[in-house]
């Protein structure tokens, strides 16, 4: 396949294959509902794993597959406390029942991308996980995996994105966007893992525009249009687009403790997050305000469709063995900005004429010209 064609059909046919892995490891819940876990064919279903599932079908189909049974699991396990740090939020299934953004994250940005606040029954609340967002936030304005951790980039981003869809007009929002302007490595125009002093990487720079983008961040503070602006060229010059990862960004670690004065008990867990640098830079590539570069979107896409596996998931970024959730959904995600975020048709192979013009192949019908990729995907009208 030449560099400037996207073949819809071979999107579709990916997305299909993982949907179908997600069929095939859901599981019910001992005693509540059901979901998956990030082991997809071992363990009990968690939080964080059930929360992606569920988007899975709802981003990519508009369906609600197993949606009954992953509500109530999620219900179940979401934290009631009088503390208001720890009301509302979702633990992992290491962290000892203490809710991290890590889980709390994934689960309110799908409680508010389907609705789920608009719904009657047993179903967790999405006005109290919004509530745990607000309450954890950082007085720098970001957020770590909760009140009083460190503020790093890919949680603040994870925060931010549940946020906007809860309450986009909420002020922790400006203060966390501002957090990310901020927050670049020096002397780079691009973000790393933790706040200025770290290396940046594609994956946390590539994250933090499509936060930036999904939360209109130009609209809120105009000066950020050059940051975006200057970040996109570092993307854009560091990006590989023949490797869905990278070996210095591809597990975050952090450790974490939590004190119970009821039980006098501290409690210290490890915490790690999963980087696929690839996906995560096309979503970012999608959304570029101005000049998106068809050469990387086409090029990333064939990459993450030629290295998925059989099965439907993708290599595993630790070498373990099994099939992990994450080796999955950054995928799924990214395959989803392309195919449902623009006017394109779902069996269209798209060719780029030029840097102004798509050409869509459609199945049975002439070739017709669409506009360029930005008139596309509407970036005019969403704020960056």
């Amino acid at each position: 396949m030449t560099m400037n064609v996207i073949d819809l059909m071979s999107v579709e046919s990916c997305i299909d294959r993982s949907l179908g892995l997600f069929r095939q490891t859901y599981r019910d819940d001992a005693v509540v509902g059901g979901g998956w876990y990030h082991r997809l064919a071992t363990g009990e279903p968690g939080p964080s794993a059930t929360a992606v599932g569920l988007s899975s079908f709802y981003v990519l189909r508009g369906s609600l597959d197993f949606l009954d049974n992953g509500l109530s699991f999620l219900h179940a396990r979401q934290i009631r406390s009088e503390d208001r740090t720890r009301n509302g939020g979702w633990p992992v299934n290491t962290s000892f029942g203490h809710p991290v953004t890590e889980a709390t994250g994934w689960v309110a940005r799908f409680l508010g991308l389907a609705r789920i606040g608009l719904l009657s029954g047993n179903k967790p609340d999405a006005r109290a996980a919004c509530t745990w967002l607000i309450s954890n936030q950082n007085e720098d304005g970001g957020w770590g995996s909760f009140r009083g951790r460190p503020s790093l980039t890919w949680h603040t981003c994870m925060a931010l994105r549940a946020l906007v869809v809860l309450d986009s007009t909420n002020a922790a929002i400006g203060k966390g966007i501002k957090w990310l302007l901020d927050s670049r490595s020096t002397p780079s125009d691009a973000w790393g893992e933790v706040p200025s002093s770290s290396s940046p990487s594609v994956v946390h720079t590539a994250f933090t525009l499509t936060t930036l983008f999904d939360t209109s961040a130009s609209l809120r503070f105009p000066a950020a249009a050059r940051v975006i602006e200057d970040a996109y060229s570092w993307l854009a010059s560091s990006l590989d687009t023949g490797s869905i990862g990278y070996d210095s960004s591809r597990i975050e670690v952090h450790t974490n403790f939590a004190h119970y004065p009821d039980l006098e008990q501290q409690f210290v867990w490890t915490s790690n997050v999963w980087h696929y640098a690839l996906p995560v830079a096309l979503s970012a590539l999608v959304r570029h305000p101005t000049q998106p570069d068809p050469y990387l979107i086409c090029s990333a896409v064939q990459t993450i469709i030629g290295a998925q596996l059989e099965s439907g998931y993708w290599p595993n970024i630790d070498n373990a063995k099994g099939i992990s959730v994450w080796a999955v959904w950054p995928f799924l995600e990214a395959l989803a900005d392309v195919s449902r975020r623009s006017a394109i048709r779902k069996f269209d192979k798209i060719t780029w004429a030029s840097s102004q013009t798509l050409v869509a192949q459609r199945p049975n019908s002439a070739a017709e010209a669409l506009p360029c990729w930005k008139q596309v995907f509407g970036s005019e009208s969403c704020g960056v």
